[in-house]
């Protein structure tokens, strides 16, 4: 399926205080989706930050809107169907099935499939560090609201964030509590209420889940799934799961059991987090990988190119 009634159903929203949502339709968006393959279902909102490097907010509004729609030359597009300007601002940029969720699940649902039955939001961000405007965070949780009004009748209507659902450590949307993000959706649904999107929230984590860096929402971090094992975890970050590497996951993250783990659970990992540059990686694969901008990496890694065999550094425990 199509859902070419996207526009038509934010344009249908209204706020609490008569407040609309700006729109705005790219050229060709109804016919648009990867492949020419539309959707399964709308079961739910994805949502992202962009990871664009902050220089280009100088001058323009959207400037990765490009990438959204023709995407990038390892991921083709469309890459969403909406992208979040930094006014505020709600681009409509496909009907038809977007290459934005990855692999993952939420809460053991829709298991490596989110792309054909959960709407993609990217929102203009870099992502290290909390950039969003004014503009933004009011307009979240009323396209949030306008969406599940849309397409959620009748039916539990899902609105997760890309590092709740990633089996990968993605850590987008960063600087955005997607409880409390939910919680402002539910208010202007049932309500009435106007409620801008909060900040990631300081809270310790739940007895059991202490780490090094609780935190820190935006540190690298897998979420466990049914069936995941410390073993599968440090052999997707370290290259190998040895009994060293093992332990240091159980013991950076308080693990006393490293056989027990909860779906849910985030296991932080410890920095660095390194890369080792093979033939074809370029930055923009790179930094897209785990939701950083180019900018970033290059940043924390002076002088370096992507020779082959080059270890670039991603991050590093303690950084936001």
């Amino acid at each position: 399926m199509f859902i070419t009634d996207l526009a038509d159903k934010l344009r249908a929203y209204t706020a609490p205080d008569g407040s609309k949502l700006t729109v705005i339709e790219t050229a060709g968006w109804k016919l648009r989706g990867y492949a020419g393959q539309g959707m399964e279902g709308v079961e739910g909102v994805l949502w992202h930050h962009t990871a664009t490097a902050e220089a280009a907010y100088a001058r323009s509004n959207a400037p990765t809107l490009n990438i959204l729609i023709n995407g990038h030359s390892f991921l083709p597009g469309p890459l969403c169907q909406l992208g979040l300007a930094r006014d505020g601002s709600v681009y409509v940029v496909a009907a038809g099935l977007c290459n934005h969720a990855g692999t993952g699940s939420a809460s053991g649902l829709y298991r490596n499939v989110g792309n054909s039955y959960f709407i993609g939001i990217e929102m203009e961000s870099s992502g290290v560090r909390d950039d969003w405007t004014e503009a933004q965070r009011r307009v979240m949780p009323h396209l949030g609201a306008a969406l599940e009004r849309g397409y959620g009748k009748g039916k539990d209507f899902i609105q997760i964030g890309h590092k709740e659902y990633s089996d990968q450590g993605k850590i987008d949307p960063s600087y955005i509590d997607m409880d409390a993000l939910r919680l402002a959706i539910n208010d202007l649904l049932y309500g009435g209420t106007t409620h801008v999107a909060p900040a990631a929230q300081n809270a310790a984590p739940a007895p059991g889940f202490q780490t090094a860096v609780g935190d820190n929402a935006s540190a690298p971090h897998w979420v466990v799934t049914p069936g995941d094992t410390l073993a599968k975890v440090a052999r997707y970050y370290f290259g190998s799961s040895s009994a060293e590497d093992v332990k240091k996951l159980a013991d950076y993250n308080g693990i006393k059991d490293p056989n027990r783990l909860a779906v849910g659970q985030r296991i932080f990992i410890p920095g660095p987090l390194v890369w080792t540059v093979e033939p074809g990686d370029s930055w923009e694969k790179i930094a897209t990988y785990y939701g950083y901008s180019v900018e970033a990496v290059k940043e924390r890694n002076p002088g370096k190119c992507l020779t082959p065999g080059t270890v670039l550094t991603l991050w590093k425990a303690g950084e936001r």
